[in-house]
């Protein structure tokens, strides 16, 4: 009979040891939750490196949000030779875009936009690839931008056929947001033009690289740069 009780005693220690055991290796389902929702809200996408599609003339890796609708006037200011009398080149504009860009899906816009010189149509569109997350396994943005363009003004010399009038351009950009104050992104691009100028060595096709950064001072104010 004691020998029994023995047993009985040393079996309930072993399967209690084995419970308390399992219950410090094993993660609750409340603790497994909490896991799951940490990982997906580090998977959330970084904060955009620019706050909006343009910088000064270049293109950024930020997108429109799906269904927006966006019209942007560009003003290229002219010298400053002539002083007050055109206001340091303000009214002598040398060049001016006006566009709109539509947001399709979050991550693809399309647009279309005329500008003054020769009256060039062009038709473009953006399509960002990869979105920096917050957890850096995406560290950087990449987003493809392309446009097809078409000069307007009628020249039979320069330009004996509509075909002679159409260009191409394409560029891939890459961006990363590094602090909530400093953002920086680099591209590279290529730009075809079917017919040129008669100018000795001006090539049909053309590269080139870019550069843009982003200080933030203030919550309203930045200060831009950016290099072609």
């Amino acid at each position: 009979m004691r020998n029994n009780i023995k047993f009985v005693a040393i079996a309930a220690m072993l399967c209690l040891g084995f419970t308390t055991r399992a219950n410090t290796s094993e993660p609750s389902q409340a603790d497994s939750t909490t896991v799951v929702k940490k990982e997906k809200k580090d998977f959330r996408p970084a904060r955009p490196a620019f706050a909006a599609g343009s910088l000064l003339n270049q293109q950024t890796t930020q997108n429109l949000k799906k269904n927006t609708l966006e019209f942007m006037m560009q003003h290229r200011f002219g010298n400053f030779q002539n002083g007050y009398q055109d206001l340091l080149g303000v009214y002598s504009s040398a060049n001016i875009r006006i566009g709109f860009d539509y947001g399709i899906i979050d991550r693809v816009q399309v647009g279309y936009g005329v500008t003054k010189n020769k009256l060039t149509s062009d038709f473009r569109a953006k399509v960002m690839i990869l979105q920096q997350s917050r957890n850096n396994l995406f560290p950087v943005n990449i987003t493809y931008a392309g446009n097809i363009a078409i000069a307007g003004a009628k020249d039979t010399v320069q330009f004996p056929k509509v075909v002679d009038r159409v260009s191409y351009y394409h560029e891939i950009i890459i961006s990363r947001r590094f602090t909530d104050w400093f953002s920086l992104q680099v591209a590279a691009s290529y730009a075809h033009y079917n017919i040129i100028a008669a100018v000795a060595g001006t090539p049909h096709d053309n590269f080139a690289i870019s550069g843009a950064a982003r200080f933030k001072v203030s919550p309203q104010s930045s200060i831009l740069l950016e290099f072609d």
